[in-house]
């Protein structure tokens, strides 16, 4: 171990050294070498090569050493990479330990999943790469060309002047390029892509975008861009590119794409979280177990001790056992109350006493508190630059604060002593914040300032969510500590290997990826460099450095050593570890111990002050104002006291709102349908149940409560509340005569009218209707009069429309009930915000046009998939909301942390002319600069639009940081930055890197944090609806169960006829499926080798591949369907098959045709294909990846709601968008064709932002908006619409960013966790409901007059026809003899034992079994009435053992006849020897039992079919005989017998 660290340093310093000469490095290098091959020879010289437990080959780490010396010994002859660094690995093995139990366990159990959820992952890439390929092959090489060419320039005269298209094999191209790209401009010749400037042609011609790597031509680069869209790594650009050249209508297929590649990513963490909870599960039970056995030796030693109390030895032996397990040794104790425990005299005592009392009390607690709250709003307040006075205030205060914080720690030393004192690990963690601010005072240190922000730890006392993120991290640094370990090993490992491998080539090929042929910032020369790369490709950014690497080392290195880093570091521990928190962080979330001092300190400290405010309220009005209390009143007793305190839900408070927190927002069939509010006596016969313990800060409930909903009577409510009517007696009508009855006949048609299902359709379609004018409001409106005119009459007539919708709901529901819906009250919100918006356009009033955004948030309502998500979400902000708190204070302590590092360190002096930086030695700080300006106006001193001059600006880049889009610019700024106002200089702060390290490893907790409550709140919430999934709505779950139902397959029968009996024996067997399966792969492989640039044969190959595999599957399709008949369509892989072979004629066929004559790019791409769809007939025999399929298949209703629920926000956001932000400047990430001028282009920029990706451009693009534009008119927007506030792009990117991280993400995690968990239950669990059905269908076969009973000889018959997984196949006699079922008279068996024993067999006991047995039982009886009586008399297993006594007997009785008897002559017995007269029943074989010849075995000879002479059958024999259990109470005849 010790060499291998210390060639691990060597390696690491080895381009320090390098000048010391390449000989000294390769003798070092071989003397390593040499010492790992004699460490190797000398373990197979001692263990063994391979045979046997202890060899050397039998430790997989010796494995990595036998690889690493052999490609040292054959780089020797060729020229291989250097990868002895691998050897790091082995580092690893010493971390192993029961830290590690965990990990391994759940790896271990891990493995299978992880390695289907691999192979999927690799075939779905696959697929979509083949799929890409024909959709786009060769268009990301269209560029916009100069044309016409001009001839005066030398090697071009021979270009045609007409056809641009005969010019593209030509070395000379003028194209069109973007300022400050690399790349030229992309365009396409469809109507929606991109278009060439003036004087621009679009013409294929060069390289491929990106160095060439970024392109569909061949699979490898189409492998490369799918892996790109699943890791989401940078993959904007090749989603704009895309688009650009092939048109915006293909956007639908990238959303598509990214949802399921998405899903796929999650899959992982998915597999990693469920193993680490069957592995915790397993690790608590062991480590029960364990306690339990060192209790039982505990206990046997003080039985022992008690015994040999005479024997002082085994005494102190035994007190030497317990004091391991105390927390001193006698020394310490000594020296503790010698030193640490003041109790000498008492006055003393007396003084801490009193003082102890002061200190801990509530108040004390709650001070100290305020106290930190407000120093941490003192040091939010620092920015830059700051006046002298606001400085000396900060100042000021924080001495305040310090020495209150002092005096807090040597106060309660005193009051507590020091012993007692630092046994709280609060008071150790106050005592070294002190300590740490008092160095900083003294000794002047100001970089130990940020040792401030500790303070801010100190709330985690009494806020339980923060304090569960404290432990979490402190826990994780423990308990996680080698895991940790192991992945920073495995990112130096990484480093060592890359600068290795590439760091020479990085030095000598700077010139391929630099202009100036510098280094870039991201290398591998040097260890740290080389790890901030491989950092930043485990944060997800991996593409752009796989770029520069592969142009200056060669490609398949490259790829195979980032697709390592990626796939190992990135895709596996990296989810690993996020495993380990998600489950480190579930179950103790929402489980916070509430009885914590310092939480009950607060809670009686704020009951005081209450009840302190009661006292002076009541004594102000009774005994000064001479007011007397009201009826009811206590006037601040005790008791209003604690209903003030009490935790407020409706299952304590009958005042407050009764709706469960699952269902805040009130969700119905539809949007006009209401929920009844639970009356009070329900809520007080619910608090009489829960007592009267109330749970003051409690996150959720102590216990689930079942919430049920009373649903409306048919037919209107009460118009008005009782207080109404209290009010204005004049409200109450009698309904059953005159006015009244006229009156409630009315409100019943307008009930009838509410209800009716044409009337919601109808205002379904208005309310659709009504946003599409908000999405055809773009920069184009101004010039459409006609349109205008059209979409103002329109306007009229939708509010008309809902307005009469609104007053038909009050005449059919009442005001009592319309104003306790949430939906209504948003409708009349936006009716009203309607009429405000005509009255003030025919006022003349502008600016009010954002006010009509809110009519698209009726759209959620109309969809019940969409209500059912945004009821989970309101449910769940109440718990999350302080987890959410938490997470903000964590980027407080950054951001606090930022501005004291980098406040004003951000300025640069910039050279408009050369759009350059001005050097150090040219210009050192502002007051250079400013000189500069004043005889230059193109120098600026400039700030980073993005900076953390304060705490608000902090946040925004922390924002980008965490996301990782933007940030690059961020740590370039800060690794240039030098003090403050001071000219960057190149890296001269390289150390600032690990700042934004750790926020990025924070970020991780806090993200798994809030992902850990989110599913937490999810499974609370689904416990009180009784299970049921809170993502899909009760139609999507039926539908979901009658797919499942639809999986159990029955067999298909064997046809009669000849012909087609063969055909179906054919087409059934597995070489059949076999064949077809390995000639796809084939087809698989000939899809793989096309390129845009493949020659004329290949392509004749192509098509007759093509060809001959379509008649394959024409050909097989037609055998099937004529040998299953109608069956074939009965399974969903026929249907699927059949669906295939259509396509692919269809797309043989009609594609020359369509290419031809329409001339539609979009329709023959998706022509072209349709043969790739085939390929997903591999997933048939893939038993693991049918697993993952049907965790899919059950997250799809979800999905679908998710999705839907998305667009709706996406669409409100961008028309919000284009309405504020309509004329940007093209720069940065704003196009022509991503911006917010229209509505297609403004939802483009949505989906973009959603995925994280591009927001940072769009952002810039708003804050960098010096250069406004000129006053354009704009109907609805601003009167100057050219510029725009900062903040409100600001304010609009943050809200949509936190909507998409913190809820949509997460909702979606949420639905791929739980489903899968659910499908991974569903496939461990052998029986289900449909098992079941299975089994009394079969039952019916054999019992068609319900007697209940089947014949003792039909039970093997009836086993055997049993489907898997209750099916026992024959031979089956000996398995259901020793099953031991109960016989009735006439030798008849009962159907619920055999179920019951059968069940047992399969699943074992347990109560869920015993409950789904039970239902299907009643739904069996209900379906088959008759029900005889129920005696059982025997067993099958004691009926055996009389069958075989009886053979035992016989035998004994014929061995002894006389030898004198002739075979054939049959000898009457004696009178005493006779048998009974009554034959013996027939045993499970049909046959009599003693009808057995000296030569035959009976047992033997049943339905099992064996040899006269098995020799296994004396073991059966004995088998049978000792293998009868004790008699139970369902064969009570037996012990009877």
């Amino acid at each position: 171990m010790l060499t291998i660290l210390t060639h691990f340093v060597f390696l690491a310093i080895t381009p320090t050294i390098w000048d010391v000469g390449p000989a000294w490095i390769e003798f070092a290098e071989r003397m390593f070498t040499g010492v790992y091959t004699l460490e190797a020879l000398i373990k197979v010289l001692s263990r063994g090569f391979c045979v046997g437990h202890f060899t050397y080959l039998r430790d997989p780490w010796n494995w990595l050493d036998l690889l690493l010396i052999a490609w040292v010994f054959i780089s020797e002859f060729v020229d291989l990479p250097d990868l002895s660094a691998l050897r790091m690995f082995r580092v690893i093995r010493a971390l192993d330990g029961p830290c590690l139990k965990t990990f391994r366990g759940a790896l271990v159990r891990s493995v299978k999943k992880l390695a289907d959820v691999m192979l999927f992952v690799i075939f779905i890439l696959s697929v979509f790469a083949l799929l890409y390929m024909q959709w786009f092959m060769g268009s990301l090489r269209q560029k916009c060309v100069a044309w016409p060419v001009n001839f005066t320039e030398p090697g071009v005269s021979t270009l045609s002047y007409d056809d641009p298209q005969t010019a593209i094999g030509a070395d000379y191209y003028e194209t069109y390029f973007l300022p400050g790209q690399i790349d030229a401009l992309l365009c396409g010749n469809g109507s929606d892509s991109g278009r060439c400037p003036e004087g621009y042609q679009c013409i294929k011609h060069g390289r491929n975008p990106n160095y060439g790597y970024t392109s569909y031509d061949n699979f490898g680069v189409a492998f490369l861009s799918m892996f790109q869209l699943m890791t989401t790594d940078f993959w904007e650009n090749l989603f704009q590119l895309t688009i650009r050249a092939a048109g915006k209508s293909w956007t639908a297929v990238f959303a598509v794409t990214i949802v399921g590649f998405f899903y796929l990513v999650n899959l992982i963490l998915a597999v990693v979280a469920v193993s680490f909870a069957a592995q915790n599960q397993a690790d608590l039970a062991e480590a029960r177990e364990d306690e339990e056995e060192y209790q039982r030796i505990l206990t046997e030693l003080k039985r022992q001790v008690k015994k040999d109390s005479g024997d002082g030895a085994s005494h102190q032996n035994f007190t030497d056992l317990e004091n391991t397990r105390g927390p001193c040794r006698r020394g310490w104790d000594k020296f503790a109350d010698m030193f640490l425990k003041w109790d000498c005299c008492g006055p003393c005592v007396v003084f801490r006493e009193w003082l102890y009392v002061v200190m801990m009390d509530p108040f004390m607690d709650l001070f100290f508190q305020i106290c930190v709250l407000v120093n941490t709003v003192l040091m939010a307040m620092e920015h830059f630059p700051m006046t002298s006075h606001f400085e000396s205030v900060l100042s000021t205060g924080e001495l305040v604060f310090f020495s209150i914080f002092a005096a807090e720690v040597v106060l309660k030393i005193i009051a507590m002593d020091p012993y007692h004192y630092f046994q709280v690990g609060w008071n150790i963690f106050d005592s070294g914040t002190v300590m740490l601010n008092s160095f900083e005072l003294i000794l002047d240190m100001s970089f130990l300032r940020i040792f401030r922000l500790l303070r801010i730890f100190r709330l985690g006392k009494t806020w339980p969510a923060f304090n569960m993120l404290i432990r979490t991290m402190r826990l994780s640094v423990g308990a996680l500590a080698k895991l940790s370990l192991t992945l920073a090993g495995t990112v130096l490992t990484f480093a060592v290997v890359g600068m290795q491998m590439f760091g020479k080539s990085y030095k000598l090929c700077a010139c391929m990826i630099s202009a100036d042929c510098e280094l870039p910032r991201w290398h591998m020369t040097e260890l740290f460099s080389s790890f901030l790369v491989v950092f930043r490709v485990l944060c997800g950014e991996w593409i752009e450095v796989m770029w520069d690497m592969m142009e200056v080392a060669g490609i398949f290195w490259s790829v195979v050593f980032i697709m390592s880093v990626v796939v190992i570091g990135n895709l596996v521990l990296l989810h690993v570890f996020m495993g380990l928190l998600f489950s480190s962080f579930r179950g103790d979330l929402l489980a916070l111990s509430q009885e914590d001092r310092y939480v009950v300190n607060q809670q009686i400290a704020l009951r005081r002050i209450c009840r302190g405010i009661s006292w002076v309220t009541e004594f102000i009005n009774v005994r000064l104002l001479g007011r007397t209390p009201a009826d009811g009143e206590d006037g601040g007793g005790p008791k209003n006291d604690n209903l003030a305190l009490e935790h407020m839900d409706p299952q304590k408070d009958p005042k407050a709102a009764p709706i469960d927190s699952s269902l805040t927002v009130p969700i119905a069939k539809a949007e006009v349908d209401f929920e009844n509010l639970e009356d009070e006596s329900e809520n007080d016969a619910i608090k009489k149940k829960e007592g009267e313990k109330s749970s003051h800060c409690s996150q959720t409930d102590p216990k689930p409560v079942e919430v049920t909903i009373t649903t409306e009577k048919e037919g209107p409510q009460d118009c008005f509340s009782e207080g109404c009517i209290r009010c204005f007696p004049c409200l109450k009508t009698d309904i059953t005569q005159g006015r009244g009855k006229m009156w409630w006949n009315l409100r019943r048609t307008c009930f009838a009218i509410v209800k009716h299902h044409c009337f919601r359709h109808f205002i379904t379609v208005v309310i659709l209707l009504s946003c599409v004018p908000l999405a055809m409001e773009d920069i184009y409106m101004g010039q459409r009069e006609v349109l205008q005119i059209i979409l103002a009459y329109a306007e009229l007539v939708f509010v008309c429309v809902f307005f009469i919708e609104m007053v038909l709901k009050w005449m059919a529901y009442g005001f009592k009930t319309y104003f306790t819906n949430a939906w209504c009250w948003l409708e009349f919100l936006i009716i009203n915000v309607s009429v405000l918006y005509l009255t003030a356009t025919a006022v003349g009033v502008s600016g009010v046009g954002l006010l009509r955004l809110l009519r698209a948030l009726r759209l959620p309502s109309l969809f019940a998939g969409t209500r059912l998500l945004l009821s989970t979400l309101f449910g769940a902000i109440p718990t999350l909301f302080s987890v959410l708190l938490a997470c903000m204070t964590f980027w407080l302590i950054f951001s606090i942390m930022g501005v004291n590092l980098f406040a004003g360190k951000f300025f640069y002096c910039f050279n408009a002319t050369s759009e350059s930086l001005f050097l150090p030695y040219d210009v050192n700080n502002h007051t250079e600069c400013r000189e500069l300006m004043l005889f230059d106006s193109a120098v600026w001193w400039k700030n980073l639009k993005v900076h953390f001059d304060d705490v608000s600006s902090g946040f925004l880049a922390l924002l980008q940081v965490g996301t990782r889009k933007g940030w690059m610019d961020i740590m370039y700024a800060a690794s240039d930055a030098r003090y403050v106002e001071m000219q960057p200089e190149y890296e001269a702060n390289r150390s600032s890197y690990l700042f934004f390290v750790f926020f990025i490893i924070g970020s991780v907790f806090t993200f798994t944090l809030f992902l850990g409550g989110f599913l937490d709140n999810y499974l609370q919430r689904k416990a009180k609806i009784r299970g049921k999934d809170l993502y899909m709505t009760e139609g999507q779950r039926r539908c979901w169960r009658y797919e499942l139902m639809c999986k159990q397959q029955k067999p298909i029968p064997r046809p009669q006829n000849r012909v087609q009996g063969l055909v179906f024996d054919l087409v059934t067997k597995p070489l059949f499926e076999f064949l077809v399966m390995a000639l796809l792969c084939v087809y698989m492989v000939l899809l793989m080798t096309e390129s845009d640039d493949q020659t004329l044969t290949m392509d004749k190959i192509q098509y007759w591949g093509n060809f001959v595999y379509i008649l394959i599957l024409v050909i097989e399709c037609a055998l099937k369907i004529f040998a299953l008949r109608k069956y074939y369509f009965t399974q969903g892989w026929n249907i699927f098959d059949f669906v295939v072979v259509i396509i692919s004629l269809v797309g043989m066929f009609l594609s020359d045709l369509v290419e031809k004559y329409f001339v539609a790019p979009t329709l023959f791409r998706f022509l072209r294909a349709a043969r790739i769809v085939c390929v997903l007939r591999l997933l048939k025999r893939a038993k693991g990846i049918n697993e993952l399929l049907t965790a899919l298949m059950m997250s799809v209703p979800a999905i679908f709601n998710f999705v839907l629920l998305l667009l709706v926000i996406m669409f409100i956001y961008s028309v919000i968008g284009m309405s504020i932000f309509p004329f940007l400047e093209h720069k940065a990430g704003v196009t022509d064709m991503m911006n917010f001028e229209t509505f297609g282009n403004s939802m483009m920029c949505m989906f973009q932002i959603t995925t994280l990706a591009g927001w940072d451009g769009l952002l810039f693009a708003i804050l960098n908006n010096e250069d406004c534009g000129p006053i354009l008119e704009h109907p609805g927007v601003f009167p100057k619409a050219g510029c725009v506030d900062p903040s409100s792009g600001i304010i609009f990117f943050c809200s949509y960013i936190v909507i998409c991280i913190f809820f949509g993400i997460n909702m979606y995690i949420a639905i791929i966790l739980e489903n899968f968990t659910v499908a991974t239950e569903e496939s461990a669990d052998p029986l289900c409901e449909d098992d079941f059905e299975m089994f009394y269908e079969t039952w019916e076969k054999f019992d068609p007059d319900a007697t209940q009973y089947v014949a003792y000889s039909q039970l093997s018959d009836f086993c055997d026809t049993l489907k898997d997984p209750l099916r026992i196949p024959k031979p089956n006699t000996v398995k259901l003899i020793t099953m031991n079922l109960p016989m009735a008279p006439g030798d008849k068996i009962h159907r619920r034992d055999i179920l019951t024993a059968l069940t047992a067999e399969v699943r074992g006991v347990s109560e869920e079994t015993d409950s789904l047995m039970a239902s299907m039982e009643e739904k069996f009886l209900a379906k088959n009435p008759s029900e005889s009586a129920y005696e059982p008399v025997t067993t099958t297993l004691r009926r055996k053992q009389e069958e075989v006594a009886a053979g035992v007997i016989q035998r004994a009785y014929r061995k002894r006849l006389p030898k004198t008897d002739q075979p054939g002559e049959v000898k009457e017995p004696a009178e005493g020897e006779r048998v009974a007269a009554k034959p013996p029943a027939p045993s499970l074989d049909g046959s009599p039992a003693g009808e057995e010849a000296p030569e035959t075995q009976p047992l033997m000879e049943a339905q099992d079919s064996r040899p006269a002479t098995d020799p296994n059958d004396h073991v059966m024999t004995k088998v049978i005989l000792h293998s009868a259990p004790q008699p139970t109470a369902n064969n009570s005849a037996d012990s009877v017998a």
